[in-house]
C-alpha cells in the first residue's frame, strides 16, 4: 500500500508539471518567456471592461524594431534571438522603474507585455490618469532600446517604432486597437524609426490606399495597361 501511494504521488506530480509544461507553451513566448499573443488579448480584453467601469483611458502600445532584419541577416539567427530577449528585458524593466510612471501600470510588468512574433511587441498601460502618460512611457521605452547593447561581442543599436491606440478614443476592442496601434507604427516607421506616434483616423485611410493602389497596379500589369515614358 506504502508502494502504491509512492507510485500515485509521483504520477501525479508528473501529471501537474505536464500540465504547466502546456499552459506555458500555450500562453507564452519560448524565446523570451513573455506572453504571447493570445494571452495578451486575453489580458487586454480583461483590462478593457475595466476601463469601462473605471471610466480611465487604457493605451496600446504597438512597438517594432526598424533594423532588425539587417542584424539578423547580418550576425545571424542566434545574435537575433539573444538581441529580441534584451529588448524583452529593457521592456520589463521600464515598466517596473520605481518612479512616477510605474502607477500606470500593473504591477506585474510581465503581463502586460506581449511578444506577437519576429521582432514586433505589444504593450498595455491601464489606468491612465492622462492621454500624455502613454506618451512618456512611449519616449521612456524608446531612450532605453536605443541604448547600445553587447551581443555576441558586437555592440549593436536598435531604432524602434512605436504606435499608440488609446480606449475609449480609438474604440473599446481588441482587434480595433491592436489595428490602430499597428496603422500607428507604420506610420512613425516610415518617418525615419525612433519614434512614436498617436493614432489618428487618417492613418488607417493612407494605409487602406495603399493598399488599394497596390491591387490596381496588378492588375494593371496583368492588363498590359501601363506605358513606359522618358523624361529628359
Amino acid at each position: 500500500l506504502s508502494l502504491r501511494e509512492q507510485q500515485l504521488s509521483k504520477a501525479t506530480e508528473e501529471i501537474s508539471a505536464t500540465r504547466e509544461e502546456l499552459h506555458l507553451l500555450a500562453n507564452f513566448d519560448r524565446l523570451t518567456s513573455l506572453p504571447n499573443r493570445q494571452l495578451f488579448i486575453e489580458q487586454l480584453e480583461l483590462l478593457l471592461r475595466v476601463c469601462a467601469r473605471n471610466a480611465k483611458p487604457l493605451a496600446v502600445l504597438f512597438l517594432n524594431l526598424d533594423n532588425f532584419s539587417r542584424i539578423n541577416e547580418s550576425l545571424g539567427r542566434s545574435a537575433g534571438d539573444s538581441l529580441l530577449q534584451e529588448v524583452g528585458k529593457r521592456l520589463i524593466g521600464c515598466l517596473r522603474s520605481s518612479d512616477i510612471l510605474s502607477h500606470y501600470v500593473n504591477a506585474n510588468a510581465e503581463m502586460n507585455i506581449s511578444r506577437f512574433g519576429g521582432d514586433e511587441y505589444a504593450m498595455v498601460l491601464s489606468q491612465l490618469d492622462s492621454i500624455d502618460a502613454a506618451g512618456l512611457v512611449a519616449q521612456r521605452v524608446t531612450d532605453r532600446l536605443i541604448e547600445p547593447m553587447t551581443i555576441d561581442g558586437h555592440e549593436l543599436v536598435v531604432h524602434p517604432s512605436i504606435g499608440i491606440a488609446i480606449a475609449p478614443r480609438n474604440g473599446m476592442d481588441v482587434e480595433g486597437l491592436l489595428r490602430s496601434a499597428s496603422a500607428a507604427m507604420h506610420q512613425a516607421r516610415s518617418t525615419g524609426g525612433s519614434n512614436f506616434l498617436f493614432y489618428n483616423e487618417d492613418m488607417e485611410a493612407a494605409d487602406q490606399d495603399d493598399i488599394k493602389l497596390e491591387s490596381e497596379l496588378r492588375k494593371a500589369i496583368d492588363r498590359n495597361q501601363l506605358s513606359l515614358h522618358y523624361q529628359p
